[in-house]
């Protein structure tokens, strides 16, 4: 018996209870590291299903307007069918088709804790150069790019009694270069 553990965007956000997630730069970046060159099911039209089965997720990069992944699919003749999806009609789950080498440790998980560790990276990163964000109270928001790690901060306003730790809303632009955690 063989399984696997299925890879969905909405595995990488925050908040699950919203509808469908769509699959960002930074997601794909983390999980085509993760699955370093193994087979995958992926569907490239989500609104028509078409899938590609025993692909390879080879690299993700800027198109026109949208991000592109290419993929690699080998045929019958030994020939190599290369296509580049936009990756907002990807459809929501990746299926890697090689096992896991051990339970706990397949490319879903790999993925997700290199996102997650590129996060913190990045909003640790943030507090270097502005270490006054630590007082300010309120929520930050990570989202890893193809190229970067943007981090905003909007502020927490209720009480006016701790008016003077709302701050204002902040953006800050995280090149990848920047911080110690690499893909």
């Amino acid at each position: 018996m063989s399984t696997t553990c299925v890879i969905t965007a909405r595995d990488f956000i925050d908040n699950r209870v919203n509808g469908k997630a769509e699959w960002t730069a930074g997601m794909l970046r983390h999980v085509i590291a993760a699955l370093a060159g193994s087979p995958v099911v992926i569907t490239t039209d989500a609104q028509t299903g078409h899938s590609l089965v025993n692909a390879k997720l080879v690299g993700i990069r800027s198109g026109w307007d949208y991000p592109v992944l290419t993929i690699e699919v080998p045929m019958s003749d030994g020939e190599i069918y290369t296509t580049t999806p936009l990756i907002f009609k990807l459809g929501e789950t990746i299926t890697p088709l090689d096992p896991p080498a051990s339970a706990g440790l397949g490319a879903k998980w790999a993925a997700l804790n290199t996102y997650r560790n590129e996060k913190s990276a990045a909003l640790e990163y943030v507090k270097t150069l502005r270490p006054e964000a630590a007082e300010w109270w309120g929520s930050w928001k990570m989202k890893p790019g193809l190229y970067n790690v943007a981090v905003t901060y909007t502020p927490s306003k209720g009480n006016p009694a701790f008016a003077d730790r709302w701050h204002t809303n902040e953006f800050f632009n995280v090149p990848l270069s920047a911080l110690a955690v690499k893909v």
